[in-house]
């Protein structure tokens, strides 16, 4: 929404599994211990504590104030073709909470966008791989488009 509301704030957009774009599957959302699992592909990385069931709930809650609440937000889905910004976007490929076909489609609509896999990542690339994503990232933001061309 930044980036449709105040573009000139954003120059370059990096988007991880991006959710908003589709509906969560009832069985994931209704189920917290599923959900939690199907966020990593390698929870044996995770560096961080998990927050509190009741943290979770609330969190899961905040999707309705957003307007998001089966975790689609038509709006955001409608506007993005007026999205500027060059944006990449990063899929998992063992993401099994935002689907391939989603990320197809916010590829489509937006004018400068590169889609690009991350291998044995789930739906937090930052945990399963934080070194291939801090790689793409960096590049990315340093070398805008060229981003995909390997140095000489």
């Amino acid at each position: 929404w930044l980036a449709l509301e105040r573009p000139a704030l954003v120059d370059h957009l990096v988007l991880e599994c991006p959710a908003g774009l589709q509906s969560i599957d009832p069985a994931l959302r209704k189920n917290p211990h599923a959900f939690y699992k199907a966020l990593f592909a390698h929870p044996e990385k995770i560096a961080y504590e998990k927050k509190p069931e009741h943290i979770e709930a609330q969190n899961r809650a905040m999707l309705a104030h957003y307007g998001a609440e089966g975790g689609k937000d038509p709006q955001l889905l409608e506007s993005l073709d007026r999205i500027r910004a060059i944006t990449l976007i990063l899929h998992g490929t063992e993401d099994r909470i935002i689907a391939a076909e989603t990320m197809r489609l916010l590829k489509s609509r937006l004018a400068r966008a590169f889609l690009v896999y991350v291998w044995d990542a789930a739906h937090s690339i930052e945990v399963d791989q934080p070194e291939r994503m801090a790689a793409l990232v960096e590049s990315f933001l340093e070398r805008s488009d060229a981003f995909v061309v390997p140095y000489a």
